[in-house]
């Protein structure tokens, strides 16, 4: 039998919604000639706004997100909504990674808002991660989401990994999600701001 030939739309269709293009960036220095991953984003230049996916992950992987380092990650990504600093699309934290689908409110831009959350969460697990033999991977990964279809895929992507996972039988069942009581009020009945592909 032979291999399946993919064209542009099998690339970019994911599960039924269309990738995000990349975001157009600016390189302000020249790229290394052997790239590390600390180096992706160098020089990249977000724009302002805009509603994102990103991912942090454990380095190595290791589900050593307990139930009080999970608690201490949510708080923090919960915290932005009620400060005005940003709307919350989803957030999941898993036993070795996060997901959160967000749009800042403030001025700053994606990698900003990243660098911030990122400090805040790293010195407060920092100490429980070492003693596990990880730390939180350098950088993180984002897509844009550009369209309402994208960003209702994002959202129950980031809010059934729970169960994909089998860690619970409903989504809601998680702790630390935005599909969680405690955390649900956080995202908006409908989202306040239109999408760049509507």
């Amino acid at each position: 039998m032979g291999a399946k030939i993919l064209n542009v739309e099998d690339i970019l269709n994911v599960g039924g919604a269309l990738r995000a293009p990349i975001p157009e960036m600016t390189l302000t220095k020249p790229l290394p000639d052997a790239p590390h991953s600390a180096d992706l984003r160098n020089g990249r230049r977000y724009e302002v706004g805009g509603c994102w996916f990103v991912t942090k992950c454990l380095a190595p992987r290791r589900p050593v997100l307990e139930a009080d380092l999970a608690s201490v990650i949510a708080e923090a990504l919960s915290w932005y909504a009620p400060a005005g600093k940003s709307l919350i699309g989803a957030f999941v934290v898993m036993p070795d990674h996060w997901h959160l689908l967000f749009r800042t409110v403030d001025g700053r831009d994606v990698s900003e808002f990243m660098r911030s959350l990122g400090h805040w969460i790293s010195r407060k697990t920092r100490t429980r991660l070492a003693a596990a033999s990880c730390q939180w991977q350098e950088g993180f990964r984002d897509t844009r989401v550009r369209s309402l279809k994208q960003f209702q895929f994002m959202r129950q992507y980031i809010e059934d990994n729970p169960v994909r996972k089998r860690l619970v039988a409903a989504p809601s069942d998680w702790l630390w999600s935005t599909a969680n009581e405690r955390y649900k009020a956080l995202v908006p009945e409908t989202w306040p701001v239109e999408f760049e592909l509507e």
